[in-house]
């Protein structure tokens, strides 16, 4: 069975799912697919806290609106010490704090299910915010039927997503090196400077701040 029918069963026998929605390339193909099966069964919920790019949340709106999805955006700051001292398990503690909020969202909502967009190829990187998802019980579809990037792309332009071809994009905490605290004047200056060179035109976009 091909695998984007295998994606489409599965979710089908979810019945209901809250999607974690970034409005990138990966996250908008799932909510795409999952809007064909469940309906107005799938709410795509962002979580908007200091790491996240501003412009990020205005393609997310601008996705979920195309896609007629209930959208709901949550504002949060990520408070952990753990997090801010910002050592190699940094990812770890922002997902555990992200996707409490999410799975809160889906049980006030009466939705029983979170899922979340990693793909294949993230399990050949370093992600310690999987540790997170697996103790939180967060699906990740795409892993589970090994949809690539590429692929990934390559069906969204199928399904004619405007995200078929965006630029990948991470959190504004990736920028900072291992060990080097993460604070809000270097996230506001990490993010005015991707903002200059945006509007100069350049899209892929990555400002290091060493101090």
């Amino acid at each position: 069975m091909p695998k984007l029918q295998e994606l489409k069963n599965y979710l089908e026998e979810l019945g209901s799912a809250v999607l974690a929605f970034s409005g990138g390339v990966d996250s908008s193909f799932l909510l795409k697919i999952s809007r064909q099966v469940l309906r107005d069964r799938i709410i795509a919920v962002t979580v908007f806290s200091q790491v996240m790019p501003e412009w990020e949340i205005h393609s997310a709106r601008k996705i979920a609106r195309m896609l007629n999805v209930r959208h709901l955006i949550l504002e949060t700051e990520i408070r952990d010490k753990k997090f801010l001292r910002n050592d190699r398990d940094r990812c770890y503690w922002c997902k555990k704090k992200i996707f409490n909020e999410v799975k809160k969202i889906a049980t006030q909502l009466g939705f029983g299910t979170v899922i979340e967009a990693s793909t294949y190829d993230d399990l050949d990187d370093w992600r310690p915010g999987m540790n997170a998802l697996r103790e939180l019980k967060v699906k990740s579809p795409l892993i589970e039927f090994k949809f690539t990037k590429k692929e990934i792309r390559v069906f969204s332009k199928k399904l004619h997503l405007p995200t078929w071809d965006k630029p990948s994009s991470s959190c504004l905490a990736t920028r900072i090196p291992y060990g080097r605290r993460i604070t809000p004047d270097v996230l506001d200056r990490i993010a005015s400077a991707e903002k200059f060179l945006l509007k100069k035109g350049i899209h892929q976009v990555r400002v290091r701040d060493y101090g």
